[in-house]
């Protein structure tokens, strides 16, 4: 270690993160300057390309960090515990309390008070760790900053932006590209749904989507058809957790004009896609479908709540509550998709004609 000392203010200091994220500075893909108006529209289609290619970069970068970030916070825990006793032989409360415990030693530690002998050995460590976990947070941050201002060069930009999409920002946008990369790239919205890990798969007469499938031990798909699949949990994750804030945001908003929206069916026919992830405030809709003000709903927690409506009034034991609820979310995420999918190839016109000169929106 060199002469200087490191203690956990590191203000006036130049660190790595620092230091990497100066380099995070994109350039600017801004249209020739001529008589006509200057807009994200006018973007051709190399540069919409190169947007992609740097939003896929910084997505890797953050995702990188982010997982060592958690890496490093659970290890740091889990040392602290199993230094004041734990061990996996414990009862789940017990393990659960000395958890629990270990966050309070952590926390105590990190806030300079008297330590006390036993944690001695560990407190160094934590004082450590804490520091590599700053600088692991500082580049998360800065690398979805840096995201969510490409995100906005995008020519989908102004799109996103309007009040029929409240709950859906740049920075989920920003991860859906790092994701799947140009949506040129995809000839429906049928193609975007199966990467995104929202399409369901037939095998033999079974249909189910990718979670269901996991939890078929034995009984479910073979390694060729997994692969066939290509089904992602991370990537249904994200569409999953972009569902939330659509659910809370997009209830309460002014309808524009009369703007056309693909609000029909996703995926009729298609069973309910029960997410990895549990979903904090689960939302609630009258069996009737009404609303206070139906003229202050947007198309996605419409499309929610028609069809958490719609298997709620079957009142079968195969659709419970939380069930419906997570059926809404995954049409309400497929139509998202859909439509960002819409206004990305009428916004690149060229895209329509990327596989072999054929009209791939018809």
């Amino acid at each position: 270690m060199n002469s200087t000392t490191w203690s956990l203010k590191t203000k006036g200091r130049v660190s790595n993160s620092d230091l990497a994220i100066d380099a995070l500075k994109p350039k600017r893909h801004v249209p020739d300057s001529g008589k006509g108006p200057t807009n994200a529209l006018l973007l051709p289609r190399c540069s919409v390309s190169d947007l992609c290619l740097q939003i896929q970069e910084r997505y890797r970068q953050y995702a990188c960090n982010l997982r060592s970030r958690i890496m490093l916070e659970n290890r740091t825990r889990a040392t602290v515990a199993v230094a004041a006793g734990y061990h996996a032989g414990m009862e789940e409360a017990e393990r659960g309390r000395r958890f629990k415990e270990a966050d309070a030693t952590i926390k105590r530690i990190l806030a300079g008070e008297n330590e006390l002998v036993s944690e001695w050995a560990v407190a160094g460590l934590v004082r450590a760790s804490h520091l590599s976990i700053q600088q692991f947070g500082a580049l998360v941050k800065a690398y979805a900053k840096n995201m969510e201002k490409l995100a906005k060069q995008l020519p989908v930009a102004e799109w996103v932006s309007q009040p029929e999409q409240h709950g859906f920002g740049f920075q989920v946008l920003a991860k859906i590209i790092g994701e799947a990369g140009s949506l040129s790239n995809y000839p429906n919205p049928a193609k975007l749904w199966r990467r995104m890990g929202c399409a369901p798969f037939a095998s033999g007469d079974r249909v189910h989507q990718g979670s269901q499938w996991k939890k078929m031990n034995g009984r479910g798909l073979s390694s060729g058809e997994w692969e066939e699949y290509g089904y992602s949990p991370h990537r249904r994750s994200i569409v999953f957790q972009a569902t939330e804030p659509l659910l809370k945001l997009n209830c309460r908003i002014p309808i524009a004009g009369d703007r056309r929206l693909a609000t029909d069916d996703c995926c009729a026919g298609e069973e309910s896609h029960e997410a990895e992830t549990p979903f904090a405030g689960v939302g609630d809709v009258r069996a009737d479908n009404s609303h206070e003000n139906e003229s202050e709903l947007g198309p996605y927690y419409r499309r929610y709540a028609e069809a958490k409506a719609t298997k709620l009034a079957l009142e079968s034991d195969e659709w419970p509550r939380i069930r419906c609820h997570r059926h809404g979310m995954l049409l309400c995420g497929k139509l998202l998709l859909k439509n960002l999918w819409i206004e990305w190839h009428r916004v690149c016109p060229s895209s329509l004609f990327t596989n072999g000169g054929t009209n791939v929106q018809q």
